[in-house]
């Protein structure tokens, strides 16, 4: 070939991988070079090109005649199905039913001194002024439950 003419450099890989197949894609490289023709090929158009090659092997390959299959009764058929699903039945483990935890019952504020209850009602403030702490840029929010909180005491 004529250095004016252009060539296709997939063309050329083609051509290569069907007269050498088991050729490594630097040794396609290499021809490449050893022509002396403008341009650059990688690795993985060597590979990508090789690739479609096998697929439409394996097309041609599949669209050949195949063997017809048989039709078999529709009993047959329904005793395969049924050995099927029973097989399938062994295969899963069975599983054991679990009851949902019982719930606690709350115990009712009356029972509880008010003194009690105002360090669980603390408690619980103090819970939410942490996790408004965490999320941060709120201090409006943090100050208020703050007074919140102060004021328990306050109305003693």
């Amino acid at each position: 070939m004529s250095s004016t003419e252009s060539v296709n450099k997939s063309a050329f890989v083609r051509d290569f991988l069907a007269k050498n197949p088991t050729s490594t894609p630097a040794t396609v490289i290499e021809a490449w070079n050893a022509t002396g023709l403008e341009g650059t090929i990688s690795a993985s158009l060597v590979r990508g090109i090789r690739l479609k090659m096998k697929k439409s092997d394996k097309a041609a390959k599949v669209t050949g005649s195949a063997p017809k299959k048989r039709k078999t009764s529709k009993r047959k058929r329904i005793v395969a199905a049924k050995k099927e699903v029973a097989a399938a039945k062994k295969e899963v483990p069975a599983v054991k039913k679990v009851s949902a935890p019982k719930r606690v019952k709350a115990v009712p504020a009356k029972i509880l001194s008010v003194s009690a209850r105002r360090s669980e009602l603390e408690a619980e403030i103090d819970r939410l002024l942490f996790k408004v702490m965490g999320l941060g840029g709120f201090p409006q929010t943090e100050d208020h439950l703050r007074k919140a909180r102060r004021s328990l005491y306050e109305a003693k």
